[in-house]
């Protein structure tokens, strides 16, 4: 993942929804493209939380502002149990950026 500098917390975002076809090497979100992931939000929500409410945008906006985001997708929301064990909506974000030009290629493992 990539260090972006910050944004305004009120910075402009897209939510988008991305395919399995989108993350292939040279797409638009895969090794590559036109976006790189620089981070991922975790959200711990009252369960049956809609993960799209705007109460849950007002938590992921700031955050994904400040790590340089330009676009946020929805990669899992589920039920699970707190450390108290009362069960809670736990939502997870993908924070992606544009990839600057000219940035190094990827480099085998």
């Amino acid at each position: 993942m990539a260090i972006r500098p910050a944004k305004p917390e009120t910075c402009k975002l897209e939510l988008v929804t991305i395919t399995s076809t989108e993350m292939q090497p040279e797409a638009k979100f895969g090794t590559g493209g036109t976006y790189e992931m620089i981070g991922a939000i975790t959200i711990g929500a009252k369960e049956g939380t809609d993960p799209m409410s705007e109460e849950i945008r007002g938590l992921v906006r700031p955050r994904a502002c400040a790590m340089g985001g330009d676009v946020v997708t929805l990669l899992g929301s589920g039920t699970g149990a707190n450390r108290k064990g009362f069960a809670q909506q736990n939502i997870v974000y993908t924070v992606w950026a544009t990839r600057p030009e000219g940035a190094a290629a990827p480099q085998p493992f």
